[in-house]
């Protein structure tokens, strides 16, 4: 296949699964490969990328019409037909007495939410509003407070082994009024992640266009829906995930594993991430805590540099148990470079961190294996060698399979070896005021002073030699 054709095959494919694949995102991508059916190579090119996705599983059979599986029906919200039959599908339903009582179902939804990475889950946020409402209804706009008082929430509901009648109580007046007045304890901390956030959106509260259209093109990989990742495109990270820590607790008794994920200091410790790479970190902080459990393997300190180096390559932090100390720190927070970092995976047709398994973490940290065989490099997967040194990107390819690693090694040295801009003592400096001051408070960031500072070498020596080859005169008066 021409790398035309495969261009235009991956444009119809956002366009079909970016769309929601309903009738109109069909026809569009049809109208732009000139087909009337999914078929051909480009069929081929549809299922092959439904399976990756999801949506379609290898054994079950492709239509050739629709693009989905055989036997769903496609949906179309402009065909009255349509719109008929799940108006009567509705009414039905209503009349078996079927999806009237939603508090199973809400139940359910927030045992599932509760492990999950993201604080934005459906089912926990707005039944913690509105049980904030009816004790102050001024605090369920405060996002600090509500943020602050869902952590802990969630950490009971990880913890606790409770029964339909106990979790209908968690959100009872009492209880929740003691999750406020502890999240108000925590304001200042948690205010200071509130701050973070808002200094990437604009005057009208949405992200900036620099998020939208990264989360646009990131939703268009993943053939999901643009809005839904643009409203998660900063979200409130836990630096000590919650579920990782309460599961690392429950099988092993870590009490390290507990503080960080009951003690309210860590549960109103968050930080911003970007929402992809938010929900990420959850297989890294899991793949790193099941090799600490691990009994038939050893952790390297090899194999913990790498780690350390992805999570300083991703932006990211995480603080977890440890072996030698009480608690490790993982890399450094910068939304900056996470965004990088997920440019760059988009780039390379990636999700941020690929394929990576909570098993290849662990074959990571066992030291059987470095992150680069996973092709992470400056974010993403990366695909072919990095030009620079002494041979061009085409010949080092070539040469790859030819040459040993000592000498494969020693020519690599010889590229030029720059910073990363992101990770230098100034950018590292300046994200720390802006976490411990916030962007209100920090404002003028590395502006010339007007006050002169010491002079140069260069300038006493001028100076020295223009009093040395000059002849001063008194100043004659009148």
């Amino acid at each position: 296949m021409s790398k035309r054709k495969l261009q235009l095959f991956e444009k119809a494919a956002n366009a079909f699964f970016g769309g929601g694949r309903d009738t109109s995102s069909r026809n569009k991508a049809l109208n732009i490969v000139g087909q009337k059916q999914f078929t051909g190579p480009f069929g081929r090119f549809i299922q092959d990328q439904s399976v990756n996705k999801g949506f379609l599983k290898p054994n079950e059979k492709f239509s050739q019409k629709t693009g989905l599986r055989i036997g769903d029906r496609q949906r179309d919200y402009q065909d009255p037909e349509y719109l008929i039959k799940a108006s009567e599908a509705a009414q039905l339903r209503a009349a078996r007495g079927e999806g009237l009582n939603l508090t199973p179902f809400n139940l359910k939804r927030q045992q599932t939410a509760a492990n999950n990475p993201s604080l934005v889950a459906a089912g926990l946020e707005g039944p913690m509003k509105a049980a904030i409402a009816k004790i102050d209804p001024q605090l369920r706009n405060d996002t600090a407070i509500v943020k602050g008082a869902l952590s802990q929430y969630r950490s009971d509901l990880g913890y606790y082994d409770l029964t339909k009648a106990q979790m209908e109580d968690m959100l009872n007046p009492k209880n929740v009024k003691k999750y406020v007045n502890t999240a108000v304890q925590y304001k200042p901390q948690l205010n200071k992640a509130v701050n973070q956030i808002a200094s990437y959106k604009t005057d009208k509260n949405q992200p900036t266009k620099e998020l939208v259209d990264l989360m646009t093109k990131y939703a268009n990989l993943t053939g999901s829906n643009p809005e839904y990742h643009k409203q998660r495109a900063l979200t409130f990270g836990h630096p000590s995930g919650i579920a990782a820590n309460l599961d690392h607790y429950l099988k092993t008794g870590d009490q390290t594993a507990k503080m960080l994920s009951r003690d309210p200091k860590f549960l109103t410790k968050m930080q911003a991430e970007v929402g992809p790479l938010n929900i990420g970190k959850e297989k890294l902080d899991r793949g790193i805590l099941a090799a600490l459990r691990n009994t038939e393997n050893k952790v390297t300190k090899e194999g913990l540099a790498q780690m350390r180096k992805l999570f300083d390559m991703s932006g990211l932090q995480s603080i977890l148990p440890g072996q030698v100390y009480n608690k490790m720190y993982l890399g450094m927070n910068n939304p900056e470079l996470q965004m990088q970092f997920l440019r760059n995976a988009i780039n390379k047709g990636s999700k941020p961190f690929g394929k990576l398994t909570q098993r290849d973490v662990q074959n990571i940290m066992f030291g059987n294996k470095t992150i680069s065989d996973y092709g992470f490099n400056k974010g993403g997967e990366v695909k072919s060698f990095g030009g620079g040194g002494i041979f061009g990107a085409n010949l080092l390819a070539r040469l790859s399979n030819k040459l040993s690693p000592e000498a494969m090694e020693l020519i690599l040295a010889t590229g030029f070896k720059a910073t990363k801009p992101l990770m230098s003592p100034k950018n590292i400096k300046q994200n720390r005021m802006l976490n411990f001051l916030g962007p209100d408070k920090y404002r003028y960031r590395f502006v010339k002073s007007d006050v002169p500072g010491p002079r140069t070498s260069l300038q006493r020596n001028q100076e020295k030699e223009f009093f040395n080859h000059t002849t001063f005169f008194p100043e004659r008066r009148l």
